[in-house]
């Protein structure tokens, strides 16, 4: 089985193929020029590590357990070159204590990382130096939960929106150079998609119905960022999941089943 796991500008993209036969990743990143895939250098470990490639995609990301540590478990951070031939730059991560790290950027020319730090809950971002040095952390927007996967880091901030709720209503959050606010989503839908422009001035959700019951339609929702105020919406047939994107500065668009709707911003 073989998958793409992520893309970079350029058209780079970390490639898994998984073997059946002994339940092993061999971990591959594409060859544009030549249409080829080519393997990774990978560290030295026996667990199962997934990496993360540089924004420039000269660079993987691996966060790979201290052998002989545990319990509790501590864990390193190695930076290796896509191309090899050099040798890997290992970032200490036991300063910061045990705990669940997950690289969510890499700078590959500057060498910085941020990492997704998973306790204590809610969660917060970790900015490591090329010398392995805390630096200033990105601000997690207030009244937000999220994980990892329920985030978009731009250099204007950060957008970030509930990973789960159970009784509250789910919140979409932005911490922005245009403004701080927050979206909140009806009860009984959660957030299927969300997208914000380049210049970090609308944030873009779409809803999908978490209820069994009733009729609750989904819908596309545009805010403006500096004030929190509703642009655009639209209300859709339940279980749509509608997909979100703007298209550069000028347009937006989204999906209803199988027709993609684009509108010029204005």
């Amino acid at each position: 089985m073989i998958g793409v796991t992520h893309v970079v500008p350029g058209g780079l993209a970390l490639v898994r193929r998984h073997e059946t036969a002994t339940n092993k990743d061999i971990w591959m990143v594409t060859n544009v020029p030549a249409g080829t895939l080519e393997p990774l250098p990978a560290p030295q470990t026996t667990h199962d590590v997934q990496p993360y490639l540089s924004d420039d995609g000269s660079c993987t990301g691996w966060v790979v357990v201290v052998p002989g540590s545990g319990p509790p478990v501590l864990e390193k951070l190695h930076v290796l070159p896509v191309t090899g031939g050099a040798a890997d730059r290992v970032l200490d991560l036991t300063p910061f204590g045990p705990n669940t790290y997950e690289v969510v950027d890499l700078d590959g020319k500057s060498g910085d990382a941020l990492l997704w730090v998973s306790q204590p809950l809610p969660g917060h971002l970790l900015a490591l130096g090329p010398d392995g040095n805390e630096r200033p952390s990105p601000t997690i927007p207030p009244r937000v939960k999220p994980q990892s996967h329920t985030m978009i880091l731009l250099e204007h901030g950060v957008v970030a929106w509930d990973a789960y709720q159970e009784d509250e209503n789910y919140v979409i959050g932005w911490d922005l150079d245009t403004g701080t606010g927050s979206h909140k989503v009806p009860r009984g839908s959660s957030p299927t998609a969300v997208a914000i422009d380049p210049a970090g001035r609308y944030v873009a959700v779409s809803t999908t119905t978490s209820l069994n019951i009733g009729n609750t339609k989904d819908t596309v929702v545009v805010v403006r960022t500096s004030d929190g105020q509703e642009v655009f919406r639209r209300y859709l047939s339940a279980y749509n999941r509608t997909g979100v994107a703007f298209l550069g500065h000028e347009y937006f668009a989204y999906s209803d089943y199988g027709t993609t709707h684009v509108l010029k911003i204005e």
